[in-house]
């Protein structure tokens, strides 16, 4: 199944799942409507706005209407299926496995290292507790880390930063962050 973009706001394309760099799949076949979820989770929209959004879309009047709790079970679904802890690296490994395409990009101002380094953590599934303690910081100084690449990346939540970032050559380049490898204790 590929689900590309509906005619109007333009949406990142949702291709079906693909094999990690390691050889892993990652999920199995995404439905159409968790398609649309994810879709429109990183263009930046919470729950109550993606239903809005996908109930609003053009051949979707005769289709069972999305509600905010709906909306929610599905992108938990995606979440286990893509085998993430988080939704930012749930649509990391989207990222990383072709299932979303992030369209390239060059950022205004250069990305400052530090809080990249945070956010590259926060990507890969780590909660701030966990950041602050691997940098020895406080986790007041991660959120505003996050928040200041969030800023740059001109976003509201972290996974639509982490789709955009993804746009933007050598930011959340590294190595396949596969879920399934790091379970297993390999990188």
């Amino acid at each position: 199944m590929t689900t590309s973009r509906p005619s109007g706001p333009l949406l990142p394309v949702v291709h079906e799942p693909a094999v990690m760099r390691c050889g892993h799949y990652v999920a199995e076949e995404i439905p159409g409507h968790e398609a649309l979820v994810l879709s429109h989770l990183v263009t930046d929209l919470n729950a109550i706005e993606i239903a809005a959004a996908v109930n609003a879309m053009p051949g979707r009047r005769n289709a069972e209407r999305l509600t905010p709790n709906v909306v929610r079970r599905s992108l938990h679904s995606l979440q286990e299926r893509l085998r993430a802890s988080t939704r930012e690296q749930m649509v990391d490994v989207a990222c990383r496995a072709k299932i979303l395409l992030p369209p390239r990009t060059e950022p205004a101002r250069p990305l400052p290292k530090t809080p990249l380094a945070h956010f590259q953590l926060r990507a890969q599934g780590w909660t701030s507790q966990e950041i602050a303690g691997y940098f020895g910081v406080t986790p007041a100084t991660v959120t505003t880390y996050l928040a200041d690449i969030r800023h740059r990346a001109g976003t509201r939540g972290n996974p639509a930063a982490v789709f955009r970032l993804h746009g933007v050559p050598g930011a959340l380049d590294g190595s396949p962050n596969c879920p399934i490898c790091a379970s297993k204790g390999a990188a």
